[in-house]
C-alpha cells in the first residue's frame, strides 16, 4: 500500500535468512501487472505469457573492455532452447563460454540489437518487450551474425510452465 492506502503491488515472495526467519526483504508483483493477469483470468480462465526461447547475456562495459564485440550495446544469444520460437525463426546461440570478472557469458552467437525498431540495451529491457505482446504475435529482431546485420522475425509461443528462456 501507499500512503494514500491505494494497493501498488501484491507480496510475491520474501528473503528468508536461514532458519531465523526473514531478512526483511520483499518482492512485490506490481499492481499494473495484477491488473492485467486479473482481468485475463476473469475473461478466459487463464494466462499466457509470450515465449521466445532463448538464454541471454546483456553486453557490459566489463565484458567490452576484456572481448571483442561487434557493438558496444546489446543481448548476447546465449543458448536457444530447442522447438522454441527462437529456435523455429533461427536465431543462433553461442558455443564459445567465456568468464570475465567473475560473470559467465557464452560468445559466438547472435547479437540482439533492436527489437520492433526499438533499440535494445539489456535482457530486461528485451524481456520487458516480449512480456508486452501476446503468443501468436511476430517479433522483429535486428541482430548481428557473422558482421553480418539481419532482421528475423519470431512468432512467438506461448510460455511453457517450465521456461526457461
Amino acid at each position: 500500500l501507499d500512503a494514500q492506502g491505494r494497493v501498488i503491488g501484491v507480496n510475491a515472495q520474501i528473503q528468508s535468512g536461514g532458519v531465523d526467519g526473514n531478512v526483511g526483504v520483499g518482492f512485490a508483483i506490481p499492481i499494473d501487472t495484477v491488473k492485467g493477469v486479473v482481468a485475463e483470468l476473469i475473461a478466459s480462465g487463464k494466462v499466457e505469457h509470450a515465449y521466445l526461447g532463448v538464454s541471454m547475456n546483456t553486453i557490459t562495459p566489463d565484458l567490452i573492455e576484456n572481448v571483442t564485440l561487434p557493438v558496444d550495446a546489446g543481448v548476447l544469444v546465449a543458448e536457444v532452447q530447442p522447438g522454441s520460437p527462437a529456435a523455429r525463426a533461427g536465431l543462433r546461440g553461442g558455443d564459445n563460454p567465456v568468464t570475465v570478472n567473475g560473470v559467465d557469458y557464452v560468445l559466438g552467437g547472435d547479437v540482439i540489437t533492436a527489437a520492433d525498431g526499438a533499440p535494445v540495451t539489456s535482457l530486461e529491457q528485451l524481456r520487458d518487450i516480449v512480456l508486452g505482446k501476446k503468443p501468436g504475435d511476430t517479433l522483429d529482431l535486428e541482430v548481428i551474425r557473422d558482421g553480418q546485420d539481419l532482421t528475423i522475425s519470431v512468432e512467438l509461443g506461448t510460455r511453457p510452465s517450465t521456461a526457461t528462456g
